[in-house]
């Protein structure tokens, strides 16, 4: 299989999410090939392309030419497309599995006149994150045109994978009349529940000591990207809310992109103080979740954010952490579980009231809350989860060739 994407120098995914799934497929007889598009530089390429080749996955780069706009996504496309219908014939590919919009215009070309199945990786609904976030003119000729690119891919595609139902239900209609729904594939994310572990606390001690946080208090951890559709400055209203009742608590926040944060609505210099900020990439961070209390999971409630199903819960809950989160169609699972808070709006009436859940359920109980998210971890956001969903799509791409 050829797996085709599009990044940026920041982007993780690939290396914490679709690397450790494509390692364990090796075992039923599946070969990658990866093409990365990406504007990173060549060092960091180099140290990727040998932790692929190090698991014998094929790892290539294609620089995206950013510096031109428009013209340069469309040089970079031509030469795409020449190099994707080298692969497959060079390497008797036999599945192209495009993730994201550009990536499938470009597949599409390639596999014309190809005895070559597609697979279409839907992660979200980016064209409307676009609009929702980006200020992206949803009547713009650009946004026409990729929609047109999206609808396309999904009914020339043979499987199109989705992490929720709500993205499935979206790019069925959109893909028109006929499209059928069987060729549609939810597929969940999932981590290492050997990386991703509680520890003793002891351990856990330890690890706050050595990072300069002290063990008695309460820890709230945020791990991610800080982009608008994470919701930080509500992030921030419900950590004062916990320190309203739990003066000592302290906030973590684990992302690659720290400079990225916007101190300009907190006036409190001393406030900011009790924030703790760690650039991080994703490696590093289950040590920091290990020793914390609890998991922030919050997502604004734009369209666009009914396609996306955040990693970072399943970390969280592998680590023993409970999670508070904003109500989605995916996100019951949690509360009827008991392994966290979920809040209906941005109020501060349901921050007081996930506050005090937090303060007088939570750490009162912190170990029966360890054990009970670490089990619904396992059962729902293993590695293994994901494995098993990819196989079964491929499996049944493969059987009906």
């Amino acid at each position: 299989m050829l797996f085709v994407t599009w990044d940026g120098p920041q982007v993780s995914y690939l290396e914490g999410l679709f690397f450790p799934i494509f390692k364990r497929l090796k075992s039923y007889n599946y070969s990658f090939y990866i093409l990365q598009f990406t504007w990173s530089d060549k060092a960091l390429t180099s140290q990727k392309n040998g932790v692929f080749r190090d698991q014998e996955l094929n790892y290539k780069r294609v620089s995206i030419r950013r510096q031109f706009g428009l013209l340069g996504y469309l040089v970079t496309a031509f030469f795409g497309y020449r190099t994707i219908s080298r692969l497959i014939d060079r390497h008797s590919i036999d599945i192209v599995m495009s993730r994201a919009i550009l990536p499938s215009l470009i597949c599409m070309l390639s596999v014309r006149n190809k005895p070559v199945q597609l697979i279409f990786d839907a992660d979200g609904l980016p064209l409307d994150e676009s609009v929702d976030f980006r200020n992206q003119s949803p009547s713009s000729l650009l946004y026409r045109y990729l929609r047109d690119v999206e609808s396309e891919m999904v009914r020339r595609s043979s499987i199109v994978l989705s992490r929720t139902q709500s993205a499935i239900n979206v790019l069925q209609s959109r893909a028109g009349a006929g499209t059928d729904l069987g060729k549609f594939v939810k597929v969940r994310n999932g981590r290492d529940i050997t990386r991703y572990t509680p520890f003793s606390e002891s351990r856990r001690h330890a690890i706050r000591f050595e990072r300069g946080i002290d063990p008695s208090v309460p820890l709230v951890v945020y791990a991610g990207s800080l982009g608008a559709q994470y919701c930080f400055k509500e992030m921030i209203i419900f950590y004062k809310s916990l320190v309203n009742i739990e003066s000592s608590t302290r906030l973590l926040i684990l992302t690659n992109s720290p400079a990225e944060i916007d101190w300009s609505f907190i006036s409190e210099q001393a406030f900011q103080k009790e924030i703790i900020v760690k650039g991080l990439e994703f490696e590093k961070v289950s040590p920091y979740l290990a020793c914390s209390d609890l998991g922030i999971a919050f997502r604004s409630n734009k369209f666009s954010m009914q396609g996306v199903a955040p990693i970072k819960i399943g970390e969280y809950l592998l680590c023993g952490l409970p999670v508070i989160l904003s109500r989605t169609d995916s996100n019951e699972l949690i509360s009827h579980s008991d392994c966290g808070f979920v809040i209906d709006s941005f109020c501060d009436e349901s921050f007081a009231q996930s506050a005090k859940w937090f303060s007088k359920l939570v750490l009162n109980n912190r170990e029966s809350y360890r054990s009970r998210c670490r089990a619904l971890g396992i059962a729902h956001f293993g590695l293994d989860n994901a494995v098993q969903d990819y196989r079964k799509a491929l499996d049944s791409l493969f059987l009906t060739k």
